[in-house]
């Protein structure tokens, strides 16, 4: 469970409190909002590239609707979105997390787990993630190329993606700093887990 990923992990910025962490994950302290993060979790691509990935889902499902046909760009962009999609179930291991909170919904891992015997040696769902992140890091970029592209004036075009770059480095940079070792409370999370185990499920 420790190893995979947790929801609020993609959509929340890490904590400072062993990490140097950004402008926005300092913010939600200030507004009384933790997110329960534990190292391999920590999947937060920020807010700005989110919001490209949001921007060119949406152009392309507009794409769909008007002309019902993909072109060949557009195809590896779709079947990358849907290899995410797929990474992104499998990260979350046996149960989905939210915010430390596990659900009693079983994943896709869990039952990939329990009958494909080959992925047993599989001890950190949460890095599938990684997958998660190149896809919509590419995806985001993708988006601001189009934007770009739509803006007449050289001069503008460069202003508009030195200001992106800037908000992103400024607003949602952070670094993982492994200086500090926190013990993990027993909790009723894991003791969920227990109970899980003690009846024959299988999980990770």
């Amino acid at each position: 469970f420790k190893s995979s990923a947790n929801l609020s992990g993609y959509l929340l910025p890490p904590t400072p409190e062993n990490r140097l962490t950004s402008i926005a994950g300092n913010l939600l302290i200030t507004l009384g909002v933790k997110p329960h993060q534990i190292g391999e979790d920590v999947l937060f691509l920020g807010y700005i590239p989110l919001c490209f990935v949001g921007v060119r889902i949406f152009s392309l499902l507009r794409k769909l609707i008007k002309r019902n046909s993909f072109e060949t760009g557009e195809r590896i962009e779709l079947s990358l979105l849907i290899l995410a999609i797929i990474f992104g179930l499998i990260s979350f291991g046996a149960y989905l997390c939210i915010n430390g909170h596990v659900l009693p919904f079983k994943m896709p891992f869990y039952y990939l787990y329990k009958y494909v015997p080959a992925l047993r040696f599989i001890r950190a769902p949460a890095r599938f993630g990684i997958i998660v992140i190149f896809v919509f890091s590419f995806i985001s970029g993708v988006a601001l190329h189009h934007i770009l592209n739509t803006l007449k004036a050289k001069r503008v075009r460069i202003i508009t993606f030195l200001l992106v770059s800037f908000c992103t480095f400024a607003f949602e940079y952070y670094l993982v700093h492994p200086v500090k070792t926190f013990k993990v409370k027993d909790n009723a999370i894991f003791q969920y887990l227990r109970d899980q185990k003690s009846k024959g499920a299988h999980y990770n």
